[in-house]
C-alpha cells in the first residue's frame, strides 16, 4: 500500500496540476477535529507534509481528480494504484493500489535524477519539503508514515 510516502506523488502531481499552487500553499482547517491534534491548525505545503496530514492530502486529491490522478500516476510509473471517483480520498491508505520498496526506490531514483516527466520548480518545492534535517556534510530527506488498514 502506498500510504505516506504517495505524499511525494501527490505533492508533485498537486503542483503540476496547480491545485497547489506554491511552496507558500495554505491548507485551512476547517475547525473540525482530526486524528491527530497537530493537524488542526492551517498548515504550509511543508507543515501538511512534514506532519503528513491525511486531510489536506485528501483535499488536494479531490481536488486532481480521478482522471488526472490516473494519467498521473501513470505519466510517473507510480506502483500499481486503482483510483476512482468512490476512492479517490483514500486509494492510497486502503484498497488494492500497491507499491512495493523496490519501486518507491526506483521513483526516488528517478525524481532525484530528474527523470520525472515534471518541471524544475515542482522538483525544487517537493526536494524542499521533503528535507528532515540538514548538518554540516549531509541533509536527509524522506517521507515516512504508517498504514492502518489493508
Amino acid at each position: 500500500m502506498p500510504a505516506s510516502p504517495f505524499k511525494i506523488a501527490n505533492s508533485i502531481i498537486g503542483l503540476e496540476t496547480g491545485v497547489i499552487e506554491s511552496d507558500s500553499t495554505i491548507f485551512k482547517w476547517n475547525g473540525e477535529d482530526r486524528w491527530l491534534d497537530i493537524w488542526e491548525q492551517d498548515l504550509t505545503l511543508k507543515g501538511a507534509f512534514q506532519y503528513s496530514c491525511v486531510s489536506c492530502y485528501q483535499e488536494v486529491a479531490s481536488k486532481i481528480n480521478p482522471e488526472r490522478m490516473n494519467t498521473y500516476a501513470e505519466k510517473l510509473h507510480y506502483g500499481d494504484l486503482h483510483i476512482d471517483s468512490l476512492n479517490i480520498r483514500n486509494f492510497w491508505l486502503e484498497g488494492t493500489s500497491r507499491i512495493n520498496q523496490m519501486q518507491q526506490v526506483d521513483f526516488l531514483k528517478r525524481f532525484y535524477g530528474n527523470k520525472l516527466p515534471i518541471s524544475k520548480r515542482t522538483k525544487d518545492i517537493v526536494q524542499k519539503i521533503m528535507i528532515i534535517n540538514t548538518e554540516n556534510n549531509y541533509t536527509l530527506s524522506g517521507k515516512a508514515g504508517l498504514s492502518i488498514r489493508s
